[in-house]
This record gives structure tokens, C-alpha cells and sequence, in this order.
């Protein structure tokens, strides 16, 4: 009998309430929009982990197969091979590239927006999330509690992903800079 439980998650969402209440008591209401675009990175960085590790299964299963792809942009050619058998593994490929795209956007506006990172060192640390997160994906998978891989079409679907959430993320700061500027010689 397994049992599945998704401890990461559970660690990100008990550390993130303490740190809730600890910022509520200290802070009240001061700096509260600011506050608020820092918990919601929190509860988005909770998401990412539940999405992209998900359940841990105890005790550990023993035979996992390491899938491990390492030929870039391979979901083209997954696109044209399911597009021959039916439309519904098309769509399912289709839905899964985009939510990989769609998966570090805002990080990336977060990086640029919150923590005031320029677009290159922001982009690496796009890399380096997406790399740790299909690294823990492998290494989860080798020890049988996950059922995952490591894909480089991730890689590259999250960083550019991660890389257009930097790119709309300095649209906004440069606008809001400009507005507050117009402000002050105004």
C-alpha cells in the first residue's frame, strides 16, 4: 500500500502562514501593497513547487525508470507524431507545452517588478530555477518517490517563459518609473 502526500508543499504553505502572521504583527498595515506582492510571490513559489513536484509517494517505489530526454525542441516532433493519432493527444501536447511556457512568466515579472533585478541576472536565475527544478524532478524520480523526468524542452520552455515574465516585468517598471518622474517634475 502507498501513500501519497505532498510534503513540500505542506512545508511551503506551514513556513509561509508563520511568516504570515510574524509580518502581520510586526508590520500592521504599513507598506500594505508591497507586502502583498511579497506574499503573493510566496503562494506562487508554493504553486510552483505543488505543480512541478506534486506528491511524494511513501514508501518509495522501486522501479522507476529514469526518463531523461535530452534532445531540444523534441515537442515538435511529439506535436507532429500525436497529430496523426487524434486530435485529443494533440491537444493534451499542445496544453502541456503552453503551461510549461506559461509556468515561470511571473517569476520572471516578479524578478523584475518586486526584487528590481535587471533582465540578465533575472534570466539567470530563470535558468537556475528551471534547472533545479528538473534536477529534483530526476533525482525524486531515481529514489522512486515521484514519477518524473528530466526534459530539456522544460528547460527551454520555462526559461523562455521565465524570460518573457522579465521582458513584460521591465514594461512596468520602466512605465511606472516614467510616471513617477512626470510626477516629480510636475
Amino acid at each position: 500500500m502507498y501513500i501519497a502526500i505532498p510534503v513540500f508543499t505542506l512545508i511551503g504553505i506551514i513556513g509561509w502562514g508563520i511568516y504570515f502572521l510574524i509580518d502581520l504583527y510586526k508590520h500592521r498595515f504599513t507598506n500594505l501593497w508591497r507586502r502583498a506582492f511579497i506574499h503573493s510571490s510566496i503562494v506562487y513559489m508554493i504553486v510552483v513547487v505543488h505543480l512541478t513536484i506534486g506528491y511524494l509517494q511513501f514508501p518509495a517505489q522501486t522501479l522507476m525508470i529514469d526518463r531523461v530526454q535530452l534532445v531540444p525542441f523534441r515537442f515538435v516532433y511529439d506535436w507532429y507524431m500525436v497529430s496523426m493519432r487524434g486530435s485529443w493527444f494533440f491537444w493534451n501536447s499542445v496544453k502541456l507545452t503552453t503551461y510549461n511556457f506559461l509556468l515561470l512568466i511571473p517569476l520572471g515579472i516578479y524578478l523584475t517588478s518586486l526584487y528590481k533585478l535587471r533582465p540578465r541576472r533575472g534570466l539567470v536565475l530563470v535558468i537556475l530555477t528551471t534547472v533545479v527544478i528538473e534536477l529534483t524532478q530526476l533525482v525524486l524520480t531515481k529514489f522512486g518517490f515521484i514519477d518524473r523526468g528530466f526534459n530539456v524542452d522544460d528547460l527551454l520552455l520555462n526559461s523562455l517563459g521565465g524570460w518573457f515574465g522579465l521582458w513584460i516585468g521591465s514594461l512596468i517598471s520602466n512605465r511606472s518609473q516614467a510616471n513617477s518622474y512626470k510626477r516629480k517634475t510636475a
